[in-house]
Formats: C-alpha cells, structure tokens, sequence
C-alpha cells in the first residue's frame, strides 16, 4: 500500500492526501521523506534556490523631487557643487523631458522639471548622511544659503531648501539607526 501511495506522478512530485493517509494500515510506522521521495532534499535546494534568485529585498533606488524648467544648472551648482553630488547620464530617451540626476552614494537623486510647480512643503524631505555635518552646514552658509536645526533628533542634523523650495536633511553617519 505505501509503495503505491507513493508513487510520483508525471513529474515525480510525491504527496499524500488525507484520505490516502486514512488508507495506511500501520499508522505506528515512521516513514522518512527520503524513503518514499528520494528527490526531495535536492527539489527542496531547488526550490530555495529560485526563492532566492527571483525575490529580493527591496531597496529604495531613487528619491525624485522636482524644479521649474530650466533649472539644470542651478541644480548642478547646488547639488553637484555645493553637495559634491557627482552628475549621472539621464538615459537617452529621457533627455527631452529636461531634468538631471545625481548619484548619492548608490542612491540616486532626479531632479525633474515640473511645468507647474508652486511652492515648497512644510515637512516633506530626503536625508543626505555625511560624515562631518559641521563643514557640511558652514559651506552652504559660506554659500549664502540658509540652514535650520529643525525639530529635536538623537542625531546630529540641519535641514536645507535646494534653490526649488525641495526639503533636505543633512544628518550625521549612522543616526537614523539604532
């Protein structure tokens, strides 16, 4: 009765339904796995192996905030120059809506031209972790450009407007985490 029970199907899949486990005479019996599916340990590595090909973790790739048209090099001044954000190739099929992008260490930054932009938001932000918050803040104000402390953190931070009213935290390595 086991052996039949047992027995793959098409595609050598083994299973058992409740009524077939109803039909076992000797329930007392242990049966290992293998000893009715001799496949099971490798279809089982298979099985976590394509898990882990086809689902990853997601990561956040990119934050897009937005300027008026024309704002490219005001944007490459402040994010580029002021930030040291290094410029990346928009791709090409991209290229005519305007804008610019910039890669923040592995995280990029698009810069998009909307046509209708009025106005800045009050809370809404990104945060931009550095190393040494301090020169960070002094260049900027050197820069003419505002800063502001901002609500109470447990890290060390200030925030910023980009020339397009865009929110930034500046934050110090490793403070968001606990």
């Amino acid at each position: 009765m086991i052996k039949k029970i047992f027995q793959g199907g098409p595609n050598n899949h083994y299973s058992l339904s409740e009524a077939q486990i109803a039909e076992v005479p000797d329930k007392s019996e242990t049966v290992s796995l293998f000893s009715f599916c001799p496949c099971f340990l490798s279809c089982a590595l298979m099985m976590l192996l394509l898990l882990a090909i086809c689902i990853r973790a997601m990561r956040l790739s990119h934050i897009n905030i937005t300027m008026p048209k024309g704002g490219e090099d005001l944007a490459r001044s402040f994010y580029g120059k002021l930030l040291g954000l290094r410029e990346i190739p928009k791709p090409e099929s991209l290229r005519v809506r305007g804008g610019v992008w910039f890669d923040a260490g592995g995280l990029d930054v698009h810069a998009s031209v909307e046509e209708n932009r009025s106005g800045s938001d009050a809370y809404r932000h990104f945060g931009l972790e550095c190393a040494d918050v301090d020169a960070v803040r002094k260049r900027l104000e050197a820069a003419g450009i505002v800063t502001e402390d901002g609500r109470p953190a447990p890290w060390k931070r200030f925030f910023v407007r980009d020339p397009f009213g865009n929110r930034i935290e500046i934050h110090e390595a490793g403070g968001l985490r606990a």
